[in-house]
């Protein structure tokens, strides 16, 4: 007697990829040149639960006035030191699906079709997860630092996003505010600044948001979401993050092939059709590494949003990923 197997499943799989990878197309404008080339996207195999990379600190300073008729004096020399830009593995899995086959018998379709979907969902929710990870690392690691972090727009006599405030917030990177290329708001944020600009009649602004649709933002690009990482509460007041980034502000990189599982379950009423899947992907943020002590291997969301867990590992906070701007 004849018995299946997975193996008799394979053309499942296909269909699954293919989901997948069109799933994962629709997403991929939140990272690459969409966005300034500040959040990216790489598919590079690390082992481990850590992945190190050493680089030498900048030196300052370097220039001097040489004096030509000093003969004697000698010169102090300066050494290179290292730093560690550590990013954290991150074991993800995929929620099984299961159907019976009877459920698509009776709506004319094939279980293929079923996999074939699963797979542009599982796409599209796994760059929705990197993406909501990676701005929730973000924000917390920017906002646990005072010199990139601008939250004194929650005590002004205007609470909300302006104009103002936005410019106030990139003047934090003093000289380099031109660094900064890519701006990720909450809508309610957004629109602030839309009702702003509207309500101030600033020249040629007005307008501009009515007919145009795009508030002023100093040039730069803007994505907006209603990530929950950009949310946070006191208990009493919701208060937004707005992030500004520079570029290689972070880097998802997808370090583990994918494990992908469709089969056929037997030895019940109805013959079932199951999906599931898991990956891993590392994280990583300019200028921070991860605290191996305290953050540990494979945190969870509230580690990874826990900005303490990101240590500074440059000399300048100019060389970190940018600003972040807390408005209600």
């Amino acid at each position: 007697m004849s018995i299946g197997t997975y193996a008799n499943m394979e053309v499942y799989n296909t269909y699954y990829q293919k989901g997948f990878i069109e799933g994962i197309a629709q997403k991929l404008i939140t990272f690459g040149e969409a966005t300034g080339n500040t959040l990216l996207l790489t598919n590079i195999a690390s082992t481990g639960h850590y992945e190190y990379n050493a680089f030498f600190n900048r030196l300052t300073s370097l220039s001097n006035r040489r004096d030509i008729s000093d003969t004697s004096t000698a010169l102090t020399p300066v050494t290179l030191t290292q730093a560690s830009n550590t990013g954290v593995k991150l074991n993800r899995y995929m929620t099984p699906v299961q159907m019976t086959e009877d459920a698509f018998k009776k709506i004319g379709k094939d279980p293929g079709e079923m996999v074939y979907d699963v797979g542009v969902m599982a796409g599209q929710d796994r760059i929705q997860e990197y993406i909501n990870t990676t701005l929730t690392a973000l924000a917390n690691a920017l906002a646990n630092q005072s010199s990139t972090n601008y939250t004194s727009v929650c005590a002004a006599s205007t609470t909300t996003m302006t104009a103002t405030n936005l410019n106030t917030g990139l003047t934090l990177m003093g000289d380099r505010a031109s660094d900064v290329r890519f701006l990720v708001m909450h809508s309610k944020v957004y629109h602030d600044l839309i009702a702003q600009a509207i309500s101030d009649k600033i020249y040629e602004e007005a307008g501009r948001v009515v007919y145009g649709g795009v508030p002023g933002t100093f040039g730069r690009p803007v994505y907006v979401t209603d990530s929950d990482s950009l949310v946070t509460t006191d208990g009493t007041n919701t208060a937004y993050y707005t992030l500004g980034l520079t570029e290689g502000a972070a880097i998802v990189n997808q370090s583990e092939p994918d494990s992908v599982l469709v089969e056929k379950i037997g030895g019940y009423h109805n013959i079932m059709t199951r999906i599931q899947s898991e990956y891993a992907y590392n994280l990583k943020l300019k200028g921070f590494e991860w605290d191996t002590s305290n953050g540990g291997i494979n945190p969870t969301t509230a580690n990874v949003a826990t900005g303490s867990n990101w240590d500074i590992v440059v000399t300048s906070y100019k060389n970190l990923p940018g600003i972040v701007i807390k408005s209600l």
